[in-house]
């Protein structure tokens, strides 16, 4: 069951986006995963290409506007491996994302990035190339 201050906030957030699930322009081909980022009035989106992006919601926002899905974070350390989930940690104003090869399974790791700047905060690798698994 959900409290009301949530019912109300999906309410306020179902009714500024009514009718705008075709009226997004991204340039990407697809993602993995969207969370909405209230504070910021945006959805933050995972790209299978590798990167995060945000998809700004203008407070005044009426059905046929064309919202635009702008990459804001593109951390060439992780070429080639995909953006497979994000969280958002809104208290340490950081956003969490999983990050790892999506056809070969040989590399994966989390990485942190600060919601105002887009800074990396921290990249700890799971695993990759030249690490030993316990399991071998």
């Amino acid at each position: 069951m959900l409290s009301q201050g949530k019912q109300l906030k999906d309410m306020r957030f179902g009714s500024a986006l009514q009718g705008s699930l075709s009226s997004i322009s991204s340039a990407g081909f697809m993602r993995d995963c969207a969370k909405w980022d209230d504070p910021g009035r945006r959805f933050l989106v995972s790209f299978m290409e590798g990167s995060v992006g945000e998809i700004h919601v203008p407070e005044n926002y009426t059905s046929g506007v064309i919202l635009k899905e702008v990459p804001v974070v593109k951390d060439f350390d992780l070429t080639g491996n995909a953006s497979l989930g994000i969280a958002l940690d809104r208290p340490r104003n950081r956003l969490l994302a999983a990050v790892g090869d999506l056809l070969g399974n040989r590399y994966s790791a989390l990485a942190a990035y600060d919601l105002s700047t887009w800074k990396r905060l921290f990249l700890t690798k799971l695993s990759g190339p030249g690490m030993h698994s316990p399991l071998l």
